[in-house]
């Protein structure tokens, strides 16, 4: 799965300093959706958030690291405070397809319900005169 593209938690790989917000990390590690939630690990203060991902490879915590180099870390499930509650919102959730084959096998399907009368107040009312 590519990595940004799950409301789950998961594993990936940072570099940050300490005493800096500032945290990088390899092409297509971060993604916009992962502004908000939760990120732990070692070097990273407890309560700690993902404030901004200005990249795939860049990104600004809430808390400044204290440790530096490279180390693995968990960001955490979303909480749908971030631009996942929109997608889930409209039904756009769960699994989607990533490669051609997959594209190809995959089917959806719409269904609708036709209204069993017409709901709208103007249709079927004649406007009366005065005189």
């Amino acid at each position: 799965m590519a990595t940004g593209r799950t409301t789950e938690a998961r594993t990936v790989t940072i570099t940050s300093s300490t005493g800096s917000t500032a945290i990088s990390a390899p092409p297509g590690t971060l993604d916009p959706a992962d502004q908000g939630r939760a990120i732990t690990g070692t070097g990273i203060p407890s309560s700690t958030t993902l404030t901004t991902v200005t990249s795939d490879t860049a990104g600004t915590l809430s808390a400044a690291a204290t440790a530096t180099g490279a180390r693995t870390v968990t960001i955490g499930a979303s909480t749908y405070t971030d631009q996942a509650a929109t997608a889930q919102a409209l039904g756009y959730t769960g699994w989607s397809p990533e490669t051609a084959a997959e594209q190809a096998a995959y089917t959806a399907t719409a269904t609708t319900t036709p209204p069993d009368r017409i709901t709208s107040p103007t249709v079927g009312r004649q406007q009366r005169g005065r005189g």
